[in-house]
Formats: C-alpha cells, structure tokens, sequence
C-alpha cells in the first residue's frame, strides 16, 4: 500500500495514510510522484532504482531554463540513445573545480584550453654532439607549463596517447658522418621505432628530418629528442629553425 495526497477534481486534497512508509502525489487520482521508503523519487514510476528516477514511454527528459536569457538545456534518452546539450543556440560548457575545462560551442565545435600541449623551438645555431639531448629552449605554446625549457624535457602530466612532431634542420653537416637521426627517448631509453635516418648528404649544406609518432604514456613520464649519428661527430644544427611539439590526443 502506499500513503496519498490527492488533488481531487471533486474534492480538493484528499489524504489517505498507511503503514508502507511509502508515499505519493496524485493528481484526479494519478500518481505523479512516489517518495518510497529509501527516500528514493520516483517521476512515472512507483519503483525508483536512484535517489530520482524519471521513467516514461515516450522519451523521459529533464529540462533546465533560465528566463531571463531563454538559455535552455535538457537531458533525455529515447530507445536510441541519450543525450544533454543545450536546445537553444548557447554553448555547452563543462566545468570541473568551478573552472570552465571544455566548450562545445552553437556549431559543433570542441574547445579544450587546459589539454596539455606544446610547442618548442631552439635559439640559433648550435654545436650538438653525438647522444645529446637537443636544447629545445624557447616556449611558443606550453599549455600547463609540463615541458621544461631548462632541461628540454616534456613530462607526462596525465595517462594517455600522445602526439609527438619534430623538425631539425642541420647547418652545415660532418664529413665523419654517413647519417643523421633524431631519437626519440622515454624515460632515459630510445624507443626502438624511428622514421629513419636521414643520410649523407654534400658537406657544408642545409639538411631537414622530421619525424611523427603516437605514443602510450603514463603520468610521470619523461620525454625528450636526442641527436645520433654514425661517425659520433658533432654537427652544426639550427635550433632556431628546428621545433618538437607535442599534444594529449586524449
């Protein structure tokens, strides 16, 4: 059994009670709303499984608008799918710790302005030698300051797949030598893929390689290019015109 009130088209509230513990708001005898014993809110329905069910037949919504805007959103599923967003030609916003964290805004597009991202170039034209780290020193773009211009190290704020690009240029390049490469190590090891070496070219000329890889990494993870080559000679590279840049891709 369950205890009513009972907006009555006849009688105006009408009340009835029992032991149940469970209660319901009716309307010229329908129940619109079951409180059961748990405290749990039931909206279409006498059995409610969370602290508020809404359970209909033809796709149960919850619609939230500010009048003074006409901003409305809504959340709903269907026998398809379920969905939230706004209804009106307003942005939705996500916001973690009282800070806006991602924007999908009227056209569909997705903003995410604290993803980890960088981009780092060099300053000028610099002897580099064979296993060295590459002095990527100047910050273009360093969302969350995670890569450290100091030590030309990028590391792993967050657990997931990342997007690594670099592009070196040599200035002109050692006759010791037969190739260039750039290695790309995690955690103080070369990862054993690369793109290739770039091979002998004329001495004394402008030489480019560029490499792109996706990676799984793990928070605390440290990232950084080094310069190897065959004849362990020291080369001339333009840090200025080299850049590495990198991307949480989610």
């Amino acid at each position: 059994m369950t205890s009513t009130i009972n907006a009555s088209t006849v009688a105006g509230i009408v009340t009835t009670a029992d032991t149940s513990g469970v209660l319901a708001l009716q309307t010229a005898g329908t129940t619109a709303v079951t409180v059961d014993a748990s405290q749990r809110v039931g909206i279409g329905t006498a059995s409610p499984t969370q602290l508020l069910t809404l359970s209909s037949g033809a796709t149960p919504r919850i619609s939230l608008k500010d009048t003074r805007a006409s901003v409305e959103m809504q959340v709903l599923v269907d026998n398809v799918a379920g969905y939230s967003g706004t209804v009106t030609s307003d942005p939705y916003i996500f916001v973690t710790n009282n800070a806006e964290r991602m924007r999908i805004d009227s056209s569909g597009r997705l903003t995410t302005p604290y993803q980890p991202a960088f981009e780092i170039v060099g300053a000028g034209v610099l002897a580099v030698a064979n296993n060295a780290v590459l002095p990527f020193s100047v910050a273009i773009v360093n969302v969350g300051s995670h890569f450290n211009t100091g030590t030309y190290t990028f590391t792993v704020p967050v657990t997931g797949i990342y997007l690594f690009a670099i592009s070196v240029r040599w200035e002109n390049t050692n006759s010791a030598a037969t190739y260039w490469r750039l290695d790309l190590y995690i955690n103080g090891l070369a990862i054993s893929r690369n793109s290739g070496a770039l091979a002998a070219v004329v001495v004394a000329t402008y030489a480019y390689s560029s490499q792109a890889y996706v990676c799984s990494l793990t928070a605390g993870d440290t990232c950084k290019y080094h310069y190897s080559t065959s004849g362990a000679a020291t080369n001339n590279i333009h840090m200025g015109e080299s850049i590495f840049s990198g991307y949480l891709l989610g």
